[in-house]
């Protein structure tokens, strides 16, 4: 939004939601908190704390204000999991819808691979098969975007220029509402495969082994492992 006085454009995130109130000792740490030199103000209104940051407008060019975006989100991302942990409420990351849930759903997808044409093989669940191309397997969808097709057409031409092993795959949420296409790709290493999810505009990407689907972070060392194998319904999971 355009910030009133001279004018300034600022970017704000939600740091903190679900606080019963403004307590004397959360408002002074905010006002510490801008106190100090940093990319964001705090302030708290409305069960939520914010972090805000501006730029004058004469100063915005799309590089700017892609550094400002980032900025500010990190900053709320990390203060408010310390907020959280202080005076209570929910950091937002954490809360339905972000970061850190979002990552959480995401991890929970069912993953697909075209085999043949037409004959899909789940690579996880309670209908998981063997992969069809040698392990680690690397899954990565293509970012959403106004023409998916064209985007999964672009990282599989990057794929196919270097010779590699493919196959469509599909990443679905359990209920089906929601989901992804993109490729299955073999003989690349983990670092490999995330610079390419990366350079595709992605922050996560799967690998498939023979008994684990790992969840890797295209930005970070951050790797969540996930079971390949869920019990058939019914019957209990091996301990």
């Amino acid at each position: 939004r355009l910030a009133e006085g001279p004018a300034r454009l600022e970017v704000f995130a939600v740091a903190l939601t679900d606080l019963d109130g403004a307590t004397p000792e959360l408002l002074a740490e905010l006002n510490a908190l801008n106190g100090r030199a940093g990319p964001a103000r705090w302030a708290c209104s409305g069960g939520q704390v914010l972090a805000v940051g501006d730029l004058p407008v004469k100063a915005v060019d799309p590089a700017a204000l892609a550094a400002l975006h980032d900025a500010v989100g990190r900053a709320a991302a990390e203060t408010g999991t310390l907020l959280a942990a202080a005076y209570g409420g929910t950091a937002s990351v954490d809360a339905p819808g972000g970061r850190e849930w979002c990552r959480q759903r995401y991890g929970e997808m069912l993953l697909t691979v075209e085999a043949r044409p037409g004959e899909w093989v789940a690579l996880n669940g309670t209908a998981a098969g063997e992969a069809p191309l040698p392990t680690p397997l690397h899954v990565i969808c293509a970012a959403p975007g106004p023409d998916p097709d064209d985007a999964v057409a672009r990282l599989a031409g990057e794929v196919w220029a270097r010779r590699l092993p493919l196959l469509a795959s599909r990443a679905r949420v359990p209920d089906g509402w929601y989901g992804e296409d993109g490729i299955a790709v073999a003989g690349l290493s983990r670092q490999e495969a995330a610079d390419l999810a990366r350079r595709h505009g992605r922050e996560e990407l799967f690998e498939v082994t023979d008994d684990a689907v790992l969840l890797i972070s295209t930005g970070s060392p951050r790797v969540t492992s996930l079971p390949r194998w869920a019990p058939a319904p019914g019957r209990r999971a091996a301990s």
